[in-house]
């Protein structure tokens, strides 16, 4: 592998949580240490109540974000319980002078809400910390899935029937596949695929936004 290798971060809901689950998927290389400098937020005053009454699908969600981020930056964004583009685009560029801090380089998002980073001369496994570190600093471990999923799923419907729906209405499974099903075969990406070779391209659209087809 040379330093033009890349990893590719894709984000994952916990399944049967309000959680959200970091998955990596290492395609690559990268590598070197630094420390996070400041980065500067807004001027206005955060929200300083431990709690918020949030409402919609997603309440629990911002609630989470509120209280598990401690972050400033994170409740002047959610505190309206809305992500602006504006706001989105100031978590981009947070993450990109992050990942520039320590010495590596943040390449944007992915239509699937996961995003691309290259480690230059780092090791993977130190990428794999600074990915995790920036994510938490700037608040984008919260952030994200606030930004993408409901765009995807505004219902906040279970994940597992979203998707086996998807994978049924594509033609990937067959048409008494369930939820239960998917809850079964997603850890291993183990579906019994209809069309050889076609399958796991479908099962991956689907996982990136369910309303996809094909």
């Amino acid at each position: 592998m040379n330093q033009n290798d890349r990893v590719r971060y894709t984000r994952l809901r916990l399944l049967g949580s309000t959680g959200i689950v970091a998955s990596l998927a290492m395609l690559a290389l990268a590598g070197c240490t630094g420390t996070v400098t400041s980065i500067q937020t807004s001027a206005a005053s955060p929200d300083t109540r431990d709690t918020l009454d949030f409402s919609g699908p997603f309440a629990s969600d911002y609630a989470e974000a509120w209280v598990e981020s401690e972050s400033d930056f994170v409740r002047l964004v959610i505190e309206d319980e809305k992500i602006s583009e504006q706001e989105w685009a100031a978590v981009e560029r947070r993450m990109a002078a992050c990942f520039s801090s320590k010495g590596a380089t943040f390449e944007g998002y992915t239509r699937d809400g996961g995003y691309e980073a290259q480690g230059n001369s780092l090791s993977v496994d130190r990428l794999s910390e600074v990915m995790g570190e920036c994510e938490r600093f700037t608040g984008e471990a919260w952030l994200g899935f606030l930004w993408f999923w409901p765009q995807k799923n505004p219902h906040n419907l279970p994940i597992e029937e979203i998707v086996s729906e998807c994978l049924i209405r594509n033609g990937i499974v067959a048409p008494d596949y369930t939820p239960e099903d998917f809850l079964r075969d997603n850890p291993t990406l183990s579906f019994p695929y209809l069309r050889s070779g076609e399958g796991e391209r479908g099962a991956l659209e689907c996982n990136a936004d369910p309303r996809v087809n094909l």
